[in-house]
C-alpha cells in the first residue's frame, strides 16, 4: 500500500499548482461503469509551482480517483506529462516518468490531456451602424461601443500552428465562436472566414495583399455559441492571418453581464465535436467596453 502520491508537472512549460485543491467529494456517485466505486479519500499535503503531494491511502492494483482544481495550465501548448511518485512512511514505492505520451505505456497505455495551443496576434473590434457610416452619422460614429445594440464582430488572428484533422479529409475543420455572457448571435447572422490569397495577382512589389473567403457552413447555432464547419480546407496555415467576422447584439443592461468578459475562438475538427476531443488551438480575448445608450432627439 501507499500513502503519499507525488505528481510532478513536466510540460508543457509551465504548469502551476500553487493554488490546487481536491475538487472531488470521496464516494460521489458517477455512472462511469463497472469499475467506478467512487472517488478516493484525497488530502493535499504540499503545494508548490511545479510539485503537488498529496495523502492518500490505497493498496496495490487498486483504482484511485480524484479531480484537481485550481491548476492553472501553460501558455504553450502541447502534450501534458507529468512525473508520478508514490511512496510510503517516506520509503519510495513506485514511480512513472513523463507520463503519458499516447499508446505508453504499451501493454497498458494511459491517457494525458492535450494543452491547447494559443493564438497569437489575436484583435477584435465591434462596429455598430453608426460607426459604419460615420458620414451619415458624423457624431453617433464617434462614440463608443454601447449596451443593447447590433454589431459586426470581427476578430484577427494568427495559428502557431498548422491545424489539419487527425482523421484527415472525412473530418471537416471547425471553428468554435463563444460570446461573454449576455451577448447574442443574430439569428441571420453571416459568418465570414477569410485569409491571405496566395494567389492573388495583387500581392507583388507594392505589398498589396488580398484576402480570400475560406468556405464555411453553420454546423450549430445557440444564442452564445457557433459551430463551423471549414469545407474544401483541408489545413489552417501556420503564421498566416485569419480574419473572422459575424453579427452580434451587446447585452441589455451591466447587470447581465458576470466576471466571465472573455470570447472564446476555438480550432478543432468534427469528429473531435461529435466526440468531446478539447480543441487544439484556443484564442481568448477580454470582452469590449460598453458604453450605456443615448438616444438622440
Amino acid at each position: 500500500p501507499e500513502d503519499q502520491l507525488r505528481i510532478v508537472a513536466v510540460s508543457p512549460a509551465v504548469f502551476n499548482f500553487e493554488d490546487a485543491f481536491i475538487e472531488s467529494t470521496p464516494g460521489e456517485f458517477s455512472d462511469y461503469g463497472e469499475y467506478w466505486r467512487g472517488f478516493t479519500p484525497v488530502q493535499v499535503v504540499e503545494r508548490s509551482a511545479l510539485e503537488l503531494i498529496l495523502r492518500l491511502e490505497v493498496d496495490s492494483v487498486e483504482y484511485v480517483r480524484f479531480r484537481l482544481g485550481g491548476v492553472r495550465i501553460p501558455w504553450e501548448g502541447g502534450q501534458a506529462l507529468f512525473h508520478l511518485f508514490t511512496s510510503i512512511r517516506g520509503l519510495p514505492r513506485d514511480e512513472m516518468q513523463k507520463c503519458c505520451p499516447p499508446g505508453y505505456p504499451p501493454n497498458n497505455p494511459g491517457v494525458v490531456f492535450h494543452v491547447p495551443y494559443r493564438f497569437y496576434n489575436l484583435f477584435g473590434s465591434l462596429t455598430n451602424k453608426f460607426m459604419a457610416n460615420p458620414v451619415v452619422y458624423p457624431i453617433a460614429s464617434a462614440m463608443e461601443t454601447r449596451l443593447d445594440e447590433d454589431h459586426r464582430a470581427r476578430f484577427v488572428f494568427f495559428l502557431p500552428n498548422a491545424y489539419s484533422s487527425p482523421r484527415g479529409p472525412s473530418s471537416d475543420l471547425a471553428i468554435i465562436i463563444r460570446t461573454p455572457v449576455a451577448y447574442t448571435f443574430l439569428p441571420d447572422s453571416k459568418f465570414v472566414l477569410q485569409t491571405f490569397d496566395d494567389g492573388s495577382a495583387m500581392a507583388g512589389s507594392a505589398g498589396i495583399v488580398s484576402f480570400a473567403r475560406v468556405p464555411n457552413r453553420i454546423r450549430q447555432l445557440t444564442f452564445t455559441r457557433a459551430e463551423l464547419l471549414l469545407f474544401d480546407t483541408p489545413v489552417l496555415m501556420q503564421d498566416v492571418e485569419y480574419r473572422l467576422s459575424f453579427d452580434v447584439r451587446t447585452p441589455y443592461k451591466h447587470d447581465e453581464r458576470t466576471d466571465r468578459r472573455l470570447w472564446i475562438l476555438e480550432v478543432t475538427d468534427r469528429y473531435s465535436l461529435e466526440n468531446d476531443v478539447a480543441a487544439d488551438s484556443l484564442g481568448v480575448f477580454d470582452d469590449f467596453t460598453l458604453q450605456a445608450p443615448v438616444n438622440f432627439t
